[in-house]
């Protein structure tokens, strides 16, 4: 065809990525291509700690959440597996799926991941968020530990970021929060300017979906897309 209307999505599979971080060195990397309704799913992994785990329906799938949250599972891909099982690969023709408007609308949120599950770690060895092609991605945990100076909190969260251009999009998620969701500290979420063990300004303020308990919100993609300068790019 002259032109093409598809669209590609990449998912980096990492034990970092999974909301409760997996100390593990198997790692993957996923390209998903999307015509229509239709997406086309390719790619693999290697280095699980102990075989995928099969039971859990064929062990690698496509779930439903933010980055920093758990959910239900969505499309379940067909994995063509090693000899030891700790290694395999998604092979385009055997992963093709027919996305309902729902979960196309997921995928285009970026609340759509892929997480495959292993004997060891039966909720997802590695995962990684479906996001758009793009010139760059970075991911972050969220954590009290990462604070200046510590704070001691059961909270937890993810941010992913696309770069593409001069435009920064964030998504995301965070929960556990043991005070409520400070909204009057300039939206209470934010993209700050400043090493790592550093505090910094405040560089973008975040849009946040709270919960009606104030205790876990979400990121939107829709809400928290940004014009950035080389600086910040830079940065």
């Amino acid at each position: 065809p002259l032109c093409s209307t598809a669209q590609t999505y990449r998912a980096a599979l990492t034990g970092r990525s999974q909301p409760a971080p997996v100390a593990t060195t198997a790692f993957g990397d996923v390209i998903a291509t999307l015509d229509g309704n239709t997406l086309t799913v390719a790619g693999g992994f290697e280095g699980l700690s102990s075989p995928l785990a099969t039971e859990i329906a064929g062990g690698a799938h496509i779930h439903l959440g933010y980055a920093g949250q758990s959910g239900g599972v969505e499309v379940v891909l067909n994995t063509t597996l090693s000899e030891d099982g700790t290694a395999g690969t998604f092979d385009s023709e055997n992963n093709i799926f027919e996305l309902t408007d729902v979960q196309l609308a997921a995928l285009t949120n970026r609340q759509l991941y892929i997480n495959v599950h292993s004997a060891n770690f039966a909720s997802g060895e590695i995962r990684g968020q479906l996001l758009p092609e793009s010139d760059a991605f970075y991911a972050s945990n969220l954590f009290g530990s990462y604070e200046v100076p510590v704070v001691m909190t059961a909270a937890s969260g993810s941010a992913v970021i696309e770069v593409r251009g001069d435009e920064m999009i964030v998504t995301g998620s965070f929960s556990g929060l043991e005070g409520d969701f400070a909204a009057d500290v300039a939206g209470g979420a934010h993209i700050h300017l400043a090493m790592a063990g550093q505090n910094g300004g405040i560089e973008f303020p975040l849009t946040t979906n709270v919960s009606d308990d104030l205790r876990s919100g979400v990121f939107e993609a829709a809400d928290n897309t940004f014009s950035i300068t080389e600086d910040q790019l830079s940065a």
